[in-house]
């Protein structure tokens, strides 16, 4: 056992502490600490700091004590790996892309796959697109250059634009995943149950007396689809209720108000939170009772949900789980390429969270 005391590399700083391993008073730390440093003052060799440091595989067998010694040695001289070596070595970055729209949607599952990727040995490479299929080929082809591992594709573009770069990936059997209805043939995705959930709230609305029922979404989407056919089977199931359908990016909060005004809807069910909040808003400028007279529904439970006047009742959708199911699936077709055989479709299910807003009562 020996005093050691170094020049940290990184900091500059002398440390002195009682090492397990021998090193030469006043040695001075080379600006990059190889492998064959720590192997020199561990007193082993090359191959066994590897074993080690980088769990690569060799038919050496390490005891505790050389483990332990190697490891004393690493964080003494300051080692740290060579990402650009490991990469040569491995043929990966350890580095997935995440291609979406925008922050406002997204938050929730960006700050999630930030997590399970590191708790992998994953970084993350973010680029948003928006919502035109044009730039999200450009982004995934910027993405590509950089040679990531996989690819996530969050909330991905509209049902009729062609995707050829995502098609010519599944052709090729790159690791990609969609979170959402990514409707590339062939492709992994992970999405929530839309059907169910929109299904579970109308019946909810029918069962408080609603039966004049308006959708309020954004355009024709996949998504948008799914959730207008779960509020369809639950009317008709119910043999009962009347559904009009209008379009947010058509419909100005002027649309909503003529539409409020007609006295058709007592239930509006909305595909987002934001709309939703849209509509209560102007239910109030026009006269209309929220629940009394008119139920009004959203969708993910954002923050504010909860601290409306009236606070919304809506579906809160399960983004931890589906960030953790996406890397998981991207993680396996990168490190296990016999995966990518035979293309995964998970569905989650989603939360309704009952609240003030939908209490309406039937004259």
């Amino acid at each position: 056992m020996v005093e050691a005391r170094t020049l940290h590399p990184i900091s500059g700083q002398l440390r002195s502490e009682a090492a397990l391993v021998s090193i030469p008073a006043g040695y001075r730390a080379p600006m990059v600490v190889q492998i064959k440093d720590v192997a020199k003052y561990a007193n082993t060799s090359p191959s066994t700091v590897s074993q080690v440091l980088n769990g690569r595989p060799t038919t050496i067998r390490v005891s505790e004590a050389t483990r332990k010694r190697v490891l004393k040695a690493a964080s003494t001289l300051g080692y740290r790996a060579n990402p650009i070596a490991q990469s040569l070595r491995t043929r990966r970055t350890a580095t997935i892309g995440i291609v979406f729209q925008g922050m406002q949607d997204n938050a929730q599952r960006i700050e999630a796959l930030h997590l399970r990727a590191n708790e992998a040995g994953y970084q993350l490479l973010l680029a948003i697109s928006g919502a035109k299929a044009e730039r999200q080929e450009h982004e995934i082809e910027r993405l590509l250059h950089l040679k990531i591992d996989g690819l996530a594709i969050l909330s991905p573009s509209l049902e009729q634009v062609k995707q050829p770069t995502l098609s010519s990936l599944v052709k090729q059997k790159f690791p990609l995943v969609g979170i959402g209805p990514l409707l590339v043939e062939g492709a992994d995705n992970v999405d929530w149950d839309r059907v169910r959930a929109y299904k579970q709230i109308t019946k909810h609305l029918l069962q408080r007396g609603c039966t004049r029922f308006l959708f309020y979404g954004h355009a024709d989407t996949p998504g948008v689809k799914m959730r207008i056919e779960g509020i369809k089977e639950a009317l008709a199931e119910a043999g009962r209720g009347d559904l009009r359908l209008a379009r947010s990016d058509l419909d100005t909060r002027k649309g909503i108000k003529q539409h409020l005004a007609s006295d058709w809807p007592n239930a509006v069910i909305c595909s987002t939170d934001q709309l939703a909040a849209q509509v209560m808003q102007a239910a109030a400028e026009s006269g209309r009772s929220i629940p009394d007279e008119m139920a009004v529904t959203g969708c993910s439970d954002l923050e504010f949900s909860a601290l409306l006047t009236v606070p919304l009742t809506t579906i809160r959708m399960p983004h931890v789980e589906l960030a953790s199911a996406a890397l998981s699936r991207l993680i396996d077709t990168i490190e296990n390429p016999s995966s990518r055989n035979e293309p995964q479709h998970t569905l989650l299910p989603a939360e309704v969270v009952i609240r003030k807003s939908s209490e309406y009562r039937a004259p």
